[in-house]
């Protein structure tokens, strides 16, 4: 997650070096990428032997020394293969591990390890047990235990907790405990990926302009891109759909450029949100069909990302056939995948009943298991449009016309908590 939090396990930067227009400094950035790249894997090597004699995994202090460092490294970077190529190595030198104080380092990188893995139940036991062994921990510790349940809370859809334990981490960075430009900056377009998921334009703004100042000069082109979809984001809020679609198209020539499949999809997915947002529902369906035929059949959350906004977007034109094909593909897909903690098992069900026609069942979904589910996250936008949603049940179909004021009043309290967050955070 720390390399990025639209897509956990990071994203190589591939580009076609053919390209006639490509500035040399862009190429060399590809080249430093590929050689590092390469370094890394000798860095594995080094410490994994010839892989039959596991005598090769007992090593002294000064290789325990450089090794852990490098597998820490690998974890904020998202090398997910490196990171597993160390773990025999580690197990077996817990002791030497130990010896040289690394040992609470390792459990809380294991954190996020499990939480770029989504390997849900052991990330949930890592952060419990790390909750325990928070008075041992110091310095830099403390720092990456913040930032790394800050990751956890994001997984778990939980974005105010996240961008608590953000915030935390954030202060430790002011108490000069040693985190370096990049790690500072890495935590600023977490900030603004969070204040984004809570409709906090204005923290967006500033930390996402922050983090794409730093990665201009360091050339790092798919954070690049990410800071731009996000200002874009930012200003389609603000109502300034001019200066969106200016961000989202520079991020859209950065991922084409590259040729990256999920720059692509992001820009392609919010275009299509931008042109929902006016009501350009022939413009809305053809960009998240791009999207969607990028990730069809990929069976993973993010395909269902298109299927909802098809199904939405079809809904809102009032052709109930295609969007009740959307529908049932949402459905399927959420069952083979089995989600506890995704916002879109909900949606599908809900919107179930929207297109297929309301029955008893409805209301307990709403307050039984949706609403409840929104407040324990404290997804104060999405609480909001469920209420109306729910409020506009009682009163045009169960004709419960007290219930639907209350509803309609609980959903204004939503948005009007959310406007005052806004205001104090």
């Amino acid at each position: 997650m720390t390399s990025n939090l639209f897509n956990s396990v990071g994203l190589e930067i591939r580009l076609n070096r053919e390209e006639a227009s490509m500035p040399c400094r862009e190429t060399a950035i590809i080249e430093e990428a590929s050689i590092r790249n390469i370094q890394q894997s000798k860095e594995v090597a080094k410490y994994l032997g010839n892989g039959r004699d596991n005598s090769a995994h007992q090593l002294n202090n000064q290789q325990i020394f450089e090794m852990c460092n490098e597998w820490f490294k690998f974890i904020l970077r998202g090398k997910i293969k490196e990171v597993e190529e160390f773990l025999p190595i580690i197990e077996n030198n817990k002791d030497k591990i130990q010896a040289i104080g690394f040992s609470r380092m390792i459990d809380v990188h294991m954190l996020s390890y499990y939480v770029q893995k989504k390997m849900t139940d052991k990330a949930k036991i890592q952060y419990e047990t790390l909750q325990h062994l928070f008075s041992s921990l110091k310095g830099t510790e403390i720092y990456y235990w913040f930032k790394f349940s800050g990751d956890y809370y994001y997984f778990l859809v939980a974005y105010s907790d996240a961008q608590n334990a953000y915030v935390q981490a954030e202060k430790m960075i002011e108490h000069d405990i040693g985190i370096d430009i990049e790690e500072e900056m890495d935590l600023y377009y977490l900030r603004a990926l969070t204040a984004s998921r809570l409709k906090k334009t204005h923290i967006c703004f500033s930390y996402a302009e922050k983090a794409l100042t730093y990665y201009d000069k360091e050339l790092h082109l798919v954070r690049i891109a990410e800071c731009h979809i996000l200002l874009g984001i930012a200003y389609v809020r603000i109502g300034e759909p001019i200066n969106a679609k200016e961000h989202y198209f520079t991020a859209l020539e950065i991922g084409e450029r590259l040729n990256s499949r999920y720059i692509l999809d992001l820009c392609n997915q919010n275009l299509g949100r931008l042109a929902d947002k006016t009501l350009d529902y022939k413009n809305a369906v053809y960009y998240y069909t791009k999207c969607y035929q990028s990730h069809k059949n990929s069976d993973n959350e993010e395909e269902l990302i298109p299927i909802s906004s098809l199904m939405k977007a079809h809904y809102e034109q009032g052709d109930l056939k295609t969007a009740e094909k959307w529908l049932q593909k949402g459905i399927n897909l959420s069952e083979k995948l089995k989600f506890s903690n995704s916002i879109y098992l909900y949606e599908f069900r809900v919107y179930y009943h929207l297109i297929k026609g309301f029955d008893d069942s409805f209301e307990s979904l709403m307050l039984n298991e949706v609403i409840p589910f929104l407040q324990r996250r404290k997804l104060l936008y999405e609480e909001h449009i469920y209420l109306k949603i729910l409020a506009d049940y009682y009163f045009f179909e169960a004709k419960k016309y007290k219930l639907s004021a209350n509803c309609y009043n609980d959903a204004l309290h939503s948005l009007a908590k959310l406007k005052r967050k806004k205001v104090i955070s």
